[in-house]
């Protein structure tokens, strides 16, 4: 977009200071972390953004679907509806507004009628009428926030490979600051400069309102973790824990954050996921003390095969959820 604005204003000059700024930035990234190259070209989930494009076109629907469920209920707190709603009310009052004002103004016809609204307007419509000049260069300059953003949304929505709020992180200001500029701009030409101020300075507050029951959410604060952690030392450290982990994912260091859980507890033992089998788990169950009960900890991925499995083979009847741990979950499994 800049690139398309330099070139359309001929300023030749500040394009090679960005085009030199944005291969200075790549150049820094990827010397701070190399292997970004091969996430991206060569990695599973750059081939599997691929593959997605090639043979899931059918669930971009879908995907679209869930992302706004997503926008709603995590930027928005679920009060997304409201924004919906306010918009609404706002350009509907805006359009009504503009074609009575559209309608004024064609019959202001006489030379004389003109001259005397000039030559009489209100140090309040010289300021309105400054500031709608602004507008218009604002309005030339939105574009180049609005046309990125939708763009990396579209990009998001589509590749990523899971829906999952991290991957709008880098628009979620541009959401709020795109919606405050046109609530701002619409808002002035129903109501006089001053008024519009307090206007979206209400709304902002609102919004600012919406998101504070976030701030006590666990998953953003990490005091769930910290909670599991303190129920595993407190109330099943010393009931045997069976741990069991994935090759794959112990290789890319998805499972440091079990590591932790497993000093909290007197005993552990540690299964390969691979290596999993009802007669495996009966001879490490039997060879414990499982008269409390015993505790385990999977990957979420596998949970329900691992499971059922073993409540298949009579190793436990009742099952009570004890936390989750990153992508692992704890359960405490009683007889």
């Amino acid at each position: 977009m800049y690139m398309i604005k330099y070139i359309k204003q001929k300023q030749y000059k500040n394009m090679l200071f960005y085009i030199g700024s944005l291969t200075l930035s790549g150049i820094t990234g990827i010397l701070i972390f190399p292997y970004s190259i091969m996430h991206i070209f060569f990695s599973y989930r750059g081939y599997q953004a691929i593959r997605f494009l090639e043979n899931h076109i059918t669930i971009i629907l879908y995907k679209i679907k869930e992302n706004i469920s997503l926008i709603n209920n995590e930027i928005f707190n679920g009060y997304g509806y409201i924004v919906i709603i306010l918009g609404v009310i706002i350009c509907t009052l805006w359009i009504v507004l503009k074609r009575i004002s559209n309608r004024q103004i064609e019959k202001i016809n006489d030379n004389e009628t003109k001259n005397y609204v000039a030559n009489n307007e209100t140090e309040e419509k010289r300021k309105n009428k400054y500031c709608n000049e602004n507008n218009k260069v604002n309005k030339q300059r939105i574009k180049y926030v609005i046309i990125p953003m939708i763009s990396y949304l579209v990009i998001s929505i589509i590749c990523s490979p899971y829906i999952d709020l991290r991957y709008l992180m880098p628009i979620i200001p541009l959401i709020f600051c795109t919606l405050i500029y046109f609530f701002y701009d619409m808002l002035q030409d129903i109501i006089n400069i001053k008024k519009t101020f307090y206007t979206i300075l209400i709304i902002s507050i609102c919004f600012v309102i919406s998101v504070i029951p976030k701030l006590s959410n666990n998953a953003y604060t990490y005091k769930g973790q910290k909670e599991v952690l303190n129920y595993l030392e407190t109330k099943l450290k010393n009931k045997p824990m069976i741990y069991i982990y994935e090759a794959l994912s112990a290789q890319y260091n998805k499972t440091m954050e079990c590591y932790e859980a497993l000093t909290k507890m007197e005993n552990t033992y540690i299964m390969e996921k691979d290596t999993f089998s009802i007669n495996n788990i009966k001879e490490v169950i039997n060879s414990i003390d499982t008269t409390n009960g015993i505790v385990i900890m999977l990957h979420y991925e596998y949970r329900n095969d691992i499971l059922e499995k073993m409540y298949n083979g009579g190793l436990y009847a009742h099952a009570k959820y004890a936390g989750k741990l990153g992508r692992f979950v704890i359960y405490e499994l009683y007889k």
